[in-house]
């Protein structure tokens, strides 16, 4: 706590504060500005006491970052006014929103035990995944790359090029051709043959397909040049022997979408995939699932790092409120869409 509250002084420049008493113009908009920084900064710190999710790990330094970015944001280093006594408010305030995300407590961690028994035995049968694309009730499918994706490609490929990219339960995603243009390789493995087909021919690509003699009853199809492989199999039929191991994860529906009881299986498959430098960017959903039973399912970042935590290094790179009108017909009044980035520790 003492080298953090150091930090967050020392981002305050000592000319910051001012004696000024007069409501002149330029001291009522200093005044506005305080308010707005004080209104977002509220709201900013609030998001990770609220939610029921917090990275306890990181939280003391992200709640850090937001105060930073968002007083240089309003370009406050000559506009803040009065005493020092608006700050250090905001100090106790983040140390009161520090010692609501961690340590995890016993009613904490009790609490998340319980939110995640509300869809524990929920199971969704790979005839009912394969029925949904048959009946075109694919509204988890987006026509466009996904924001996510575009905001953190670079730290996602970190320098690299011609990078190996997995896509677990890849649907027809127009990711996968996205990636490919970019000089990049995707292998995807998706249980519908009719989404796979779908991706090819709505891309306008010609390609071949093939049996995988290790999977029976499996199938691979390949573009003509050869950067796409798409396999037509069960996800936890696929294994590093039947295509090596890849350099970037990109898991946009994949964990939200397995049966939450399959968790631990699913996560010893993608640790399993992944080679030393491998940037896995994940997305996950926070919402209250007492209102909704799922798909997609409710993933806490706590049970991420039950997941992955010990082998892995788990960064959050971006939280977003997500909430539209289908969320709404699901009965929701919250819904909060993570980015992590998740990557294999240094032996």
């Amino acid at each position: 706590m003492g080298n953090l509250k150091s930090k967050f002084w020392q981002s305050i420049p000592s000319r910051t504060f001012y004696t000024e008493r007069q409501p002149t113009e330029s001291s009522t908009k200093r005044l506005a500005l305080q308010a707005k920084l004080g209104v977002s900064i509220q709201a900013s710190l609030a998001a990770f006491i609220d939610r029921s999710a917090c990275p306890v790990s990181c939280a003391a330094e992200q709640i850090l970052a937001v105060f930073i970015q968002e007083r240089h944001a309003l370009s406050l280093r000559e506009n803040m006014c009065g005493s020092n006594v608006f700050l250090r408010v905001l100090w106790l305030f983040l140390c009161r929103a520090i010692a609501s995300c961690s340590p995890l407590t016993a009613d904490r961690q009790a609490n998340i035990t319980s939110m995640l028994g509300q869809q524990a035995d929920r199971v969704m049968a790979l005839g009912e995944w394969e029925e949904r694309w048959q009946q075109n009730k694919i509204g988890f499918h987006q026509p466009e790359v996904h924001k996510m994706l575009k905001n953190n490609i670079d730290k996602v490929l970190n320098g690299r090029t011609g990078v190996r990219f997995f896509f677990p339960l890849c649907g027809k995603a127009v990711d996968m051709k996205w990636l490919a243009d970019m000089g990049h390789s995707v292998v995807g493995v998706e249980i519908s043959e009719k989404a796979i087909r779908q991706f090819f021919e709505e891309n306008n690509m010609t390609y071949t397909e093939e049996p995988v003699p290790a999977i029976p009853g499996a199938k691979v199809y390949k573009n003509s040049e050869k950067n796409i492989s798409l396999y037509q199999c069960d996800l936890y039929a696929f294994s590093s022997s039947i295509d090596g191991q890849f350099g970037a994860i990109w898991d946009r529906g994949s964990l939200v979408a397995i049966n939450p009881a399959d968790r631990e299986k699913y996560a010893a498959l993608i640790i399993s995939l992944m080679a030393k430098d491998c940037r896995y960017l994940l997305e996950t959903l926070l919402y209250n699932p007492d209102l909704y039973e799922g798909p997609p399912f409710f993933v806490p970042d706590e049970q991420l790092h039950s997941l992955f935590g010990s082998s892995c290094d788990i960064e959050l790179l971006q939280s977003v409120d997500a909430m539209t009108d289908l969320q709404r017909q699901w009965g929701l009044d919250k819904f909060t869409q993570n980015a992590h980035l998740i990557t294999p520790k240094s032996s």
